[in-house]
């Protein structure tokens, strides 16, 4: 809409100016506060490339089509990328199995903790009254810090097993953003000047799959005679 705007003014202009010559004038020159020039239309070219290296699936417009702001204009075949992320969605589910079984080790850890201290408080007890020997005490204490150590190294256990499950997570999003990537959309309003690519070429990162006139960004160079361009 922008486009059909743009000319239509642009068409309105040159008939006013066409039409004013033609009344006013006898062809031979121009009204004094008119000016003449060569000139042009130009559109800034924007490039549809891909982030991904690949084989070019499909190329949905030709040249000359108009194309639309979000619209699909090309994919690449993301079917290695899709078994990859299958493999990274299993990493990411082992990861987590690995955090149930780690807090589980600390539950457990943890009751063998309680158990170490109790018994050491009942050999404390019987230390006390002459019915066990130092010797015994010193095995429930050693018990009781190994028992602690125990939950200790369970609990890091658990902190590395989470950060396992964020970098498969992370891994995962990855591939994910990779494949959305496969598919090549127009960022503007615009008409396909060239198809760059067709089905089945492999295109590295950052190759251009098409070129769009954008019709968003469209202006117009004239070049008037010295004599006249400090005039306007």
């Amino acid at each position: 809409m922008q486009k059909n705007h743009i000319f239509a003014l642009g068409a309105a202009i040159l008939l006013a100016g066409v039409g004013y010559y033609v009344v006013s004038g006898d062809g031979s020159t121009l009204p004094d506060d008119i000016a003449s020039g060569n000139g042009r239309i130009e559109a800034t070219q924007v490039d549809i490339s891909t982030k991904i290296a690949g084989r070019v699936k499909e190329v949905l417009a030709r040249e000359g089509d108009l194309v639309e702001p979000g619209e699909t204009v090309a994919t690449i075949d993301v079917a290695e990328l899709q078994a990859q992320l299958l493999r990274a969605e299993a990493d990411v589910a082992s990861a987590q199995s690995a955090v149930a079984a780690a807090r589980a080790s600390i539950e457990e850890a943890k009751a063998r903790l309680v158990l170490a201290e109790q018994e050491l408080a009942r050999t404390e007890v019987l230390v006390e009254k002459g019915h066990d020997s130092q010797e015994n005490r010193d095995v429930r204490v050693s018990e009781r810090n190994v028992a602690r150590a125990n939950v200790a190294s369970a609990e890091a256990t658990l902190v590395a097993q989470q950060r396992s499950v964020d970098a498969a997570r992370a891994v995962a999003t990855e591939i994910r953003t990779q494949i959305n990537d496969g598919v090549l959309k127009s960022t503007v309003i615009g008409r396909v000047l060239y198809r760059l690519a067709e089905p089945g070429e492999v295109l590295a990162s950052g190759g251009a799959v098409m070129t769009l006139v954008n019709f968003q960004d469209i202006y117009m160079e004239i070049f008037l005679p010295s004599s006249q361009a400090h005039r306007v």
